[in-house]
């Protein structure tokens, strides 16, 4: 790949020269919306969201409101297992959760699970992805201060939404 003076070079052509990364920030890259409820008491899965590309570093924010008089659960989890902090709501408002996490590769699922505590419902909506693009590294030589990656493409990943 060769550049010459007085040309533009593309967001691939940026990307073949800098090694990028991502890394966790409050710019709203995906999200999953739509609101899923369940009544039962034992964790059901609510959402999820498979990764078409590495996501290295990610904070996810969800919302879980509750319908009933006692408390209900939610969980982060990864290809079905626990990943992340079981919240508890025991409020009849809404509460937006926020979770940083790392290491998350192509196909990987991530999924939100809830679970009612008896007489009640959890409802979950607003599964929202944040990070930012950056460089670290030019031609294999790492830059004394890494920067955020300003290209007039959207560095966004592609997702694929498949709630239950």
């Amino acid at each position: 790949m060769g550049i010459s003076t007085g040309e533009v070079a593309t967001a691939s052509d940026v990307r073949a020269l800098f090694r990028n990364n991502r890394l966790v920030s409050d710019i709203l890259r995906n999200s999953n919306d739509t609101q899923k409820s369940t009544s039962v008491t034992t964790y059901t899965k609510l959402k999820e969201v498979k990764l078409n590309d590495a996501l290295a570093n990610c904070r996810l924010k969800f919302d879980m409101s509750r319908e009933g008089s006692n408390p209900c659960y939610s969980q982060i989890y990864l290809n079905g297992s626990a990943t992340g902090t079981e919240r508890t709501l025991s409020s009849s408002t809404e509460v937006t959760y926020s979770e940083d996490f790392t290491g998350w590769v192509s196909g990987d699922l991530i999924q939100i699970y809830g679970r009612s505590g008896g007489l009640s419902s959890v409802q979950v909506n607003d599964m929202r992805f944040y990070y930012s693009e950056y460089f670290d590294m030019f031609k294999g030589i790492s830059l004394a201060t890494p920067s955020v990656l300003l290209t007039t493409t959207n560095p966004t990943i592609s997702v694929i939404n498949q709630d239950p």
